[in-house]
Protein backbone atom coordinates (compact mmCIF):
# COMPACT_ATOMS: atom_id res chain seq x y z
CA UNK A 1 0.00 0.00 0.00
CA UNK A 2 1.51 4.04 -0.72
CA UNK A 3 1.88 5.88 2.03
CA UNK A 4 2.89 9.84 2.11
CA UNK A 5 6.22 10.63 2.65
CA UNK A 6 5.18 12.77 4.91
CA UNK A 7 3.69 11.90 8.35
CA UNK A 8 -0.26 12.57 8.86
CA UNK A 9 -2.11 13.09 11.79
CA UNK A 10 -5.54 13.90 12.59
CA UNK A 11 -7.71 13.51 15.38
CA UNK A 12 -10.90 10.91 15.65
CA UNK A 13 -12.95 13.70 16.67
CA UNK A 14 -12.11 15.68 13.43
CA UNK A 15 -12.37 12.18 10.98
CA UNK A 16 -15.72 11.79 12.70
CA UNK A 17 -16.76 15.43 12.03
CA UNK A 18 -15.86 14.79 8.30
CA UNK A 19 -18.08 11.92 7.66
CA UNK A 20 -21.07 13.41 10.12
CA UNK A 21 -20.74 10.71 12.78
CA UNK A 22 -20.20 10.96 16.62
CA UNK A 23 -16.94 10.34 17.86
CA UNK A 24 -16.09 7.70 20.95
CA UNK A 25 -15.85 9.30 24.34
CA UNK A 26 -11.55 8.89 23.99
CA UNK A 27 -10.18 10.75 21.02
CA UNK A 28 -7.09 9.48 19.54
CA UNK A 29 -4.48 10.24 16.68
CA UNK A 30 -4.73 8.98 13.86
CA UNK A 31 -1.86 8.43 11.51
CA UNK A 32 -3.26 6.38 8.83
CA UNK A 33 -5.76 4.52 7.34
CA UNK A 34 -6.42 1.53 5.35
CA UNK A 35 -9.51 -1.47 4.68
CA UNK A 36 -6.98 -3.94 4.33
CA UNK A 37 -6.63 -5.92 8.19
CA UNK A 38 -3.18 -6.87 7.60
CA UNK A 39 -1.56 -3.79 6.09
CA UNK A 40 -2.32 -1.91 9.46
CA UNK A 41 0.38 0.31 10.52
CA UNK A 42 0.74 0.85 14.00
CA UNK A 43 -2.03 4.28 14.21
CA UNK A 44 -4.29 3.45 11.82
CA UNK A 45 -7.53 3.67 11.25
CA UNK A 46 -9.47 0.44 10.12
CA UNK A 47 -11.89 0.61 7.57
CA UNK A 48 -14.59 -2.10 8.07
CA UNK A 49 -16.65 -3.01 5.15
CA UNK A 50 -19.45 -4.76 4.81
CA UNK A 51 -18.40 -8.23 2.22
CA UNK A 52 -20.74 -10.60 0.41
CA UNK A 53 -19.84 -12.94 2.61
CA UNK A 54 -18.28 -11.97 5.88
CA UNK A 55 -18.33 -8.25 7.12
CA UNK A 56 -14.59 -6.28 7.47
CA UNK A 57 -15.59 -5.59 10.86
CA UNK A 58 -15.06 -9.38 12.08
CA UNK A 59 -11.18 -9.13 11.13
CA UNK A 60 -10.99 -5.66 13.98
CA UNK A 61 -9.15 -7.62 16.56
CA UNK A 62 -6.52 -8.66 13.86
CA UNK A 63 -6.37 -4.61 13.12
CA UNK A 64 -6.01 -3.70 17.18
CA UNK A 65 -3.32 -6.53 16.92
CA UNK A 66 -1.24 -5.09 14.06
CA UNK A 67 -1.59 -1.52 15.67
CA UNK A 68 -5.57 0.37 14.34
CA UNK A 69 -6.25 2.73 16.97
CA UNK A 70 -9.87 2.55 16.05
CA UNK A 71 -12.22 1.45 13.55
CA UNK A 72 -14.82 3.24 10.74
CA UNK A 73 -17.79 1.16 10.15
CA UNK A 74 -21.68 0.96 9.43
CA UNK A 75 -24.07 -0.03 12.13
CA UNK A 76 -23.56 -3.84 11.42
CA UNK A 77 -20.58 -3.72 12.11
CA UNK A 78 -20.31 -2.23 15.12
CA UNK A 79 -22.20 -4.80 16.46
CA UNK A 80 -18.94 -6.63 15.56
CA UNK A 81 -16.65 -4.80 17.57
CA UNK A 82 -16.17 -5.01 21.36
CA UNK A 83 -14.32 -2.28 23.37
CA UNK A 84 -12.77 -0.54 20.91
CA UNK A 85 -13.02 2.73 19.39
CA UNK A 86 -15.83 3.13 16.48
CA UNK A 87 -16.84 5.66 14.40
CA UNK A 88 -20.13 4.69 12.72
CA UNK A 89 -21.41 5.66 9.57
CA UNK A 90 -24.55 5.17 7.38
CA UNK A 91 -22.39 3.54 4.58
CA UNK A 92 -18.59 3.06 5.07
CA UNK A 93 -17.34 2.60 1.44
CA UNK A 94 -18.88 5.25 0.14
CA UNK A 95 -17.62 7.92 3.04
CA UNK A 96 -13.80 6.53 2.56
CA UNK A 97 -12.68 8.18 -0.42
CA UNK A 98 -13.41 11.38 0.51
CA UNK A 99 -12.11 11.15 3.98
CA UNK A 100 -8.83 9.80 2.45
CA UNK A 101 -8.84 12.70 0.16
CA UNK A 102 -9.05 14.90 2.99
CA UNK A 103 -6.64 12.85 5.65
CA UNK A 104 -3.77 13.09 3.28
CA UNK A 105 -4.31 16.49 2.44
CA UNK A 106 -6.37 16.33 -0.79
CA UNK A 107 -3.12 15.61 -2.93
CA UNK A 108 -5.33 15.34 -6.24
CA UNK A 109 -5.63 19.08 -6.09
CA UNK A 110 -3.17 19.89 -7.84
CA UNK A 111 -2.42 17.27 -10.71
CA UNK A 112 -3.88 16.11 -13.53
CA UNK A 113 -5.33 13.37 -14.20
CA UNK A 114 -6.68 11.29 -17.36
CA UNK A 115 -9.14 8.30 -17.15
CA UNK A 116 -9.53 6.28 -20.31
CA UNK A 117 -11.93 4.20 -21.12
CA UNK A 118 -13.32 2.06 -23.83
CA UNK A 119 -13.27 -1.82 -25.58
CA UNK A 120 -9.61 -1.54 -26.90
CA UNK A 121 -6.66 0.58 -27.07
CA UNK A 122 -6.14 1.43 -23.22
CA UNK A 123 -3.13 0.27 -22.14
CA UNK A 124 -1.67 1.75 -25.37
CA UNK A 125 -3.06 5.49 -25.07
CA UNK A 126 -2.21 5.35 -21.56
CA UNK A 127 1.52 4.08 -21.56
CA UNK A 128 1.79 6.68 -25.22
CA UNK A 129 0.30 9.56 -23.06
CA UNK A 130 2.74 8.42 -19.94
CA UNK A 131 5.81 8.14 -22.45
CA UNK A 132 4.68 11.77 -24.02
CA UNK A 133 4.38 13.60 -20.60
CA UNK A 134 7.85 12.08 -19.65
CA UNK A 135 9.73 13.03 -22.06
CA UNK A 136 8.89 16.71 -22.17
CA UNK A 137 9.85 16.62 -18.86
CA UNK A 138 6.44 16.33 -16.60
CA UNK A 139 6.21 13.98 -13.98
CA UNK A 140 3.85 11.38 -14.74
CA UNK A 141 1.81 8.29 -13.49
CA UNK A 142 0.46 5.18 -14.88
CA UNK A 143 -1.74 2.82 -13.56
CA UNK A 144 -2.90 -0.09 -15.66
CA UNK A 145 -3.79 -3.93 -15.98
CA UNK A 146 0.15 -4.65 -17.26
CA UNK A 147 1.98 -2.91 -14.93
CA UNK A 148 1.96 0.25 -12.58
CA UNK A 149 4.28 3.46 -12.91
CA UNK A 150 5.02 6.12 -9.87
CA UNK A 151 6.66 9.41 -10.62
CA UNK A 152 10.75 8.57 -11.22
CA UNK A 153 9.80 4.88 -9.51
CA UNK A 154 8.12 3.66 -12.95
Amino acid sequence: MLRPELPVSRSLSSIADQVGAIAPDLDLDILGMTNVSSEIEEGDLFLAFAGKKVHGASYWKEAKALGARAVLTDAAGALLVQDFPTVVVADPRRSSGNLSSWFYGEPMRDMFSVGITGTNGKTTTSTLLYQMWSYVGREAGLIGTVETRIGRDG
